[in-house]
């Protein structure tokens, strides 16, 4: 493996890293950053495919232009901290988290199934 199929996995997890970080943030904010590092990450990884045009447009079009319109809404939105969020595990949290689980291991198995059988 050279050293652009190894920056482009790196690249990949970490893009997997952020996408996780948009839906599990609390704070918009912080997800909407975390949208930004991916839209960059994603940037990179058309770099890595040697997709030069691709990446630039990616860093125009969805890091600055969307990503300030949702900053701007969520903004707008002045959403308070007024109501406390129960850090408990309840039933349904539980359920969610078990059914993630099962679906990234299915994933996993897909991929690694198609890796053996094309080879």
């Amino acid at each position: 493996m050279d050293t652009n199929h190894i920056l482009f996995f790196v690249l990949a997890f970490l893009s997997v890293l952020t996408a996780f970080l948009v839906v599990t943030k609390k704070n918009p904010i912080a997800s909407a950053m975390s949208l930004v590092f991916n839209f960059f990450i994603l940037a990179g990884i058309y770099l890595t495919l040697s997709a030069q045009f691709i990446a630039i447009i990616q860093i125009l079009v969805y890091a600055g232009a969307i990503m300030v319109l949702f900053v701007f809404v969520i903004m707008l939105l002045n959403l308070e901290d007024d109501k406390e969020l129960k850090d408990s595990l309840t039933p349904s949290k539980f359920l969610k988290v078990i059914l993630s689980i099962v679906m990234i291991a299915i994933i996993i198995y897909i991929i690694s199934y198609s890796a053996i059988t094309t080879s």
